[in-house]
């Protein structure tokens, strides 16, 4: 079986696989660079959102802080299923408060989880659009994946 010569990773990036560094490696070295774009402030929550418009799943192990209100992340949650409606697929939200932490710090999961850096929620609150209440339907095309 003849191996392909690029791979597309979560995010829409299409990578070269070099046939001497094993995959795991190339992996890793591309989750090293999204981590080193969050701590240079050029990667946030809200573009992750913006790229799941358009290649993604949705936020995947994402570390927030732990003091982040819960209306905020069931906000964060309404959004992602609100972009899987509209395009018609299915997203995902695995969002990990950490307790203790804030912005800037770091996580270590342990193992080959590696570690992850606390990204910035938006400060505007979401408690009035959680009070509403409600439901957005599932995508009707949800098997398009």
């Amino acid at each position: 079986m003849q191996r392909p010569a690029a791979e597309c990773l979560p995010g829409g990036k299409e990578v070269p696989l070099v046939k001497a560094v094993p995959r795991y490696l190339q992996i890793i070295n591309y989750y090293q660079g999204m981590i080193d774009a969050v701590n240079e402030g050029s990667l946030t929550i809200e573009k992750l959102e913006a790229m799941t418009c358009v290649c993604s799943v949705g936020l995947d192990m994402i570390a927030i802080p732990g003091d982040t209100p819960a209306t905020t992340i069931s906000g964060i949650i309404a959004d992602e299923a609100a972009i899987g409606m509209v395009n018609q697929k299915t997203t995902a939200v695995r969002l990990i408060p950490v307790i203790g932490k804030g912005v800037g710090e770091t996580v270590e999961f342990g193992g080959l989880l590696g570690y992850a850096p606390i990204m910035p929620v938006n400060s505007f609150s979401c408690d009035a659009f959680v009070q509403r209440g409600g439901r957005i339907p599932a995508p009707i095309h949800s098997f398009k994946n």
